[in-house]
Order: structure tokens, then C-alpha cells, then sequence
């Protein structure tokens, strides 16, 4: 399989993963398509759909994760997500979900960088 492939593959795992677990836990998750999208899942409230959250899913099989935020997501006055899930799929193909605000995932992309 190319590398491309399964690096699609496993991000649509990581997404569909995120949505399912939030629709177990009763929320309403859909995960969204295509390629020029900033928002992987969206969690919204059927009653009060203005009120929603968007998701960004991060995953991979490594423990490195590259996540563009400086890029993406420097100007703070840009629509951003909400929430960042960062899904660590192991060797045994068990999926280990992080879940960050946006702040925190920038401070943490902060610390890392130096």
C-alpha cells in the first residue's frame, strides 16, 4: 500500500474513532470531508445548532505528530477549532485519545518548539 494511502487511512480511522466515541458518550459527531477543511468533527446540539464545536483529529502511529498549528493557526483572529484530539494508534492497534483546548495545544506546540 503507498505511504500516502494508509497515512489517509489512518487519519480517516482517527476521525471516525473521535465521533464514535463522543456519539457513546450521547453527544451529536459528525465528521466532516474534503481536503480544504479546517475542522475534522463537529459536535453540535440539535436544539441550539448555532452551538457547536469543532474538533481537529490528529493521528498517527508514531509518537510524533506534526500538526501545522503556527501555520494554520497563528493569527488568533482566524476561525480555529475548539478542541484538538490527538489519537496514538499502538502497535496492537488500540486507539489512546488526548483531548487539548486550543490554547493548550498551542502552548504545548510552544513548549515543544523551544
Amino acid at each position: 500500500m503507498a505511504k500516502q494511502a494508509l497515512k489517509a487511512r489512518i487519519g480517516l480511522a482517527g476521525e471516525f474513532g473521535v465521533a464514535s466515541e463522543l456519539l457513546k458518550l450521547g453527544c451529536d459527531a459528525t465528521v466532516t470531508f474534503g481536503n480544504a477543511k479546517a475542522t475534522d468533527v463537529i459536535v453540535y446540539d440539535s436544539q441550539k445548532p448555532h452551538l457547536c464545536q469543532r474538533i481537529e483529529v490528529k493521528t498517527s502511529k508514531r509518537k510524533r505528530f506534526v500538526t501545522g498549528f503556527f501555520q494554520k493557526y497563528g493569527d488568533k483572529t482566524k476561525p480555529h477549532p475548539d478542541y484538538w484530539v490527538i489519537v496514538y494508534i499502538d502497535e496492537n492497534n488500540i486507539s489512546h485519545y488526548y483531548v487539548l483546548t486550543h490554547d493548550a495545544m498551542g502552548q504545548v506546540q510552544m513548549d515543544r518548539n523551544g
